[in-house]
């Protein structure tokens, strides 16, 4: 058995060859330069998972996705490349709290143009497993430097039905992870309550264009409707709840908020014949929501 210093330099050799291997396979022998950033990683007991590379006028943009070889720990790091010289100019230490994983649009040889200016893009996921928590990034390369261009909860980049090109579709919970309503002998607790909204590039940027695609809120009201009607709003009503809320947040992205105000209170009103105590509960709980999501008192 070779003796414990012996076996540190071959890991260490073993994890530099893999990178090395890696990164030629993926987007060509990697230079010089770029060589000694990665030998940096190697030696700090880190392995290339993948890596992309796009030429951005006269810089060339490594984009490499680590994990260390003896923790889940991945970290990503982009190198910008000038001549003969290599810098570090992007880096999300990721830990062991976070997955990262490049988007599939990242799955070929170059970096997109989502921007459509040229200046190109690197979209990559964190993952908080324990909180069931995920952001897609989104890094614009620049000259020699990487901005974040944004970052949008639960992300997805996509076509969506009526439009020929892909977009965000982003989901954000405006009233908390957390959130809870309830009246004097009742409360419940959702996680649910999501606001969906779309995004697409404009003027170098990207902007919400919810507004501009209600046929894409038609389909998820019909799915949200259909899930909800399966919830045991007994058992769990505070998922019930979060339907009802998201459906509301569907309409008013589609630029009916007061339909969605009118068809929350349908979901959540009580079915007959009355019990004693429930509707008036059911309706301070609907006071709650009105009072949290800011709603006319006249609705």
């Amino acid at each position: 058995r070779a003796p414990p210093a012996q076996r540190l330099v071959e890991t260490t050799m073993t994890l530099l060859l893999l990178s090395l291997f890696s990164l030629a396979s993926a987007a060509g022998a990697a230079p010089p330069a770029l060589e000694r950033e990665l030998a940096e990683m190697t030696a700090k007991g880190f392995a290339q998972e993948k890596a992309v590379r796009q030429k951005v006028g006269e810089t060339t943009f490594t984009a490499v996705i680590f994990r260390h070889a003896d923790k889940d720990w991945r970290k990503l790091n982009v190198y910008a490349q000038i001549k003969d010289k290599a810098f570090l100019v992007f880096s999300h230490p990721g830990g062991i709290s976070e997955r990262l994983e490049f988007d599939p649009v990242m799955s070929g040889d170059r970096f997109p143009d989502l921007l459509r200016n040229g200046s190109f893009c690197i979209l990559y996921h964190a993952t908080v497993p324990g909180l069931d928590k995920r952001t897609l990034y989104v890094l614009r390369c620049a000259g020699p430097r990487v901005r974040l261009a944004g970052q949008f909860p639960e992300g997805e980049f996509k076509k969506i039905a009526g439009s020929d090109r892909r977009m965000i579709i982003a989901k954000t919970l405006p009233l908390g992870r957390f959130f809870s309503a309830g009246c004097d002998n009742f409360s419940t607790m959702s996680k649910t309550a999501f606001q969906t909204r779309i995004f697409a590039a404009q003027n170098g940027r990207f902007a919400d264009v919810s507004a501009e695609h209600p046929a894409f809120y038609d389909t998820d009201i019909a799915r949200l409707e259909d899930a909800q009607a399966l919830i045991p709003k007994e058992k769990n009503p505070g998922d019930f709840l979060g339907a009802a809320v998201s459906i509301y947040f569907d309409y008013a992205a589609k630029g009916e908020r007061r339909r969605g105000w009118q068809r929350l209170g349908e979901l959540i009103k009580p079915p007959p014949p009355p019990i004693p105590g429930v509707a008036e509960c059911l309706e301070q709980v609907k006071d709650d929501i009105r009072r949290k999501l800011d709603i006319p008192e006249d609705w």
